[in-house]
């Protein structure tokens, strides 16, 4: 087996424990609020989106830093620090006692994880150019499956355990993980790069310069949509997630038995979402991408839209998992598009800027979901999620049938 393969394939191991410890607090965080401060449900509401925020704004201030760091030092580095940085973590979660102690800890996550860009730019940098919407499609299904497996044993560990050990037991994945990717994984090689520099290419400079040429030339190739569409995916799917355990609370009226049933509303989802990428988006390698990413995009804002008028959890989890499954075939190919366009010694920076795009979204989507669902109702989420994936649709159609090529990467 070549290198490239090897890598990806314990990367993805190592990424869905990760990803899995994670993802253990996601059924039952807001309820673990709740339980810690006394707030009712729709106080939790606001605080929710802010505790979900909170880690996705250090971790993309810092992605730049630990992209230019991992161009210069190796991805695997990044990686183990990724995870050794979530693993400390969880474990002091365990331990607090208080709302803002809960937030101090998710910034902090935020600054020290960051397993899936870190993961990514391991993978890019090694895998041929002709195979890496397939790569990078394959390692996608692992932070979804990762997303899965995480809520669901969680869910069912904090019903039999408490929420606490839930926390200890998503570190100590974590910890699996790094000695998974310290011992198996090696390092992708690394062309050498010429002695002089493009002109547009400064020698030294501050992170900031580096990162401020590197968007001059991302510009110049056309790159920017596909940055557009990576602040919209995490925008739009962060705007509902963190308020799911609430709907389904809502729904049922009770919080006695939601964070298992949550946990396996989300591991449902999840699959799907990997299931897409090792499927859909392998379609990448073959069709027009960009045809490919206004279709998915056409049929995720017809299948979430239903979700804000359903009170039966079966058909709502039903509904839910296809949006997942259609949104899950998006990101690879347009992480694959970028990743082709740009140097192989660069990508490592490339992901840490789409991280911080990325991650973006995720911070402003859970703080307007919270505006939204204290304003109008979470059911009133999802139709502006709708909203917003159809309008990237047609913004995305326009660009693609009429701008094509110039303005588009695919």
């Amino acid at each position: 087996m070549s290198y490239w393969k090897r890598n990806l394939a314990f990367t993805w191991c190592a990424q869905v424990l990760s990803l899995s410890g994670f993802g253990f607090v996601i059924p039952f965080l807001p309820y673990f609020l709740q339980e810690i401060t006394g707030m009712d449900e729709v106080q939790v509401r606001g605080w929710t989106g802010i505790i979900a925020a909170a880690p996705a704004l250090s971790m993309g201030l810092m992605a730049p830093v630990w992209g230019w760091t991992a161009d210069r030092f190796g991805c695997k580095l990044m990686l183990l620090r990724a995870m050794a940085g979530g693993a400390i973590v969880m474990v002091l979660m365990a331990r607090a006692s208080g709302l803002y102690a809960v937030l101090v800890l998710r910034i902090v996550q935020g600054l020290l994880s960051g397993t899936i860009g870190a993961s990514a730019a391991l993978v890019a940098s090694g895998t041929p150019e002709h195979r890496m919407s397939a790569a990078l499609g394959f390692l996608s299904s692992s932070n979804f499956v990762g997303f899965s497996c995480g809520p669901l044993f969680g869910g069912i560990a904090a019903e039999a355990f408490g929420y606490r050990t839930s926390f200890l037991l998503g570190g100590a994945l974590l910890a699996i993980g790094f000695i998974l990717v310290a011992v198996l994984i090696r390092e992708p090689e690394r062309r050498r790069r010429s002695a002089a520099p493009p002109p547009d290419r400064p020698r030294r400079g501050t992170i900031a310069a580096r990162v401020t040429a590197w968007f001059g030339r991302a510009r110049k190739a056309g790159l920017v949509p596909a940055f557009v569409l990576i602040f919209v995916l995490r925008f739009s799917s962060t705007m509902v997630v963190p308020f799911l355990p609430l709907f389904v609370q809502q729904v049922r009226g009770t919080i006695e038995g939601a964070p298992s049933i949550m946990g396996a509303i989300q591991a449902a989802a999840g699959l799907a979402t990997a299931l897409a990428g090792v499927t859909v988006a392998r379609l990448g390698d073959r069709v027009s991408r960009g045809r490919l990413i206004v279709v998915l995009l056409l049929a995720s804002s017809i299948t979430v839209t239903p979700l804000a008028f359903l009170n039966d959890l079966g058909w709502f989890t039903a509904l839910y998992v296809l949006t997942m499954f259609t949104i899950g075939g998006v990101e690879p190919n347009v992480q694959s598009a970028l990743s082709i366009k740009t140097e192989r010694d660069r990508r490592g920076l490339s992901f840490g800027i789409q991280t911080l795009i990325g991650n973006t979204g995720w911070v402003i989507g859970p703080l307007v979901g919270g505006w939204i669902s204290l304003h109008f109702g979470i059911r009133s989420v999802f139709l502006t999620t709708a909203g917003v994936l159809g309008v990237t649709m047609v913004v995305g159609a326009y660009q693609y049938w009429y701008a094509r090529p110039k303005s588009l990467p695919f």
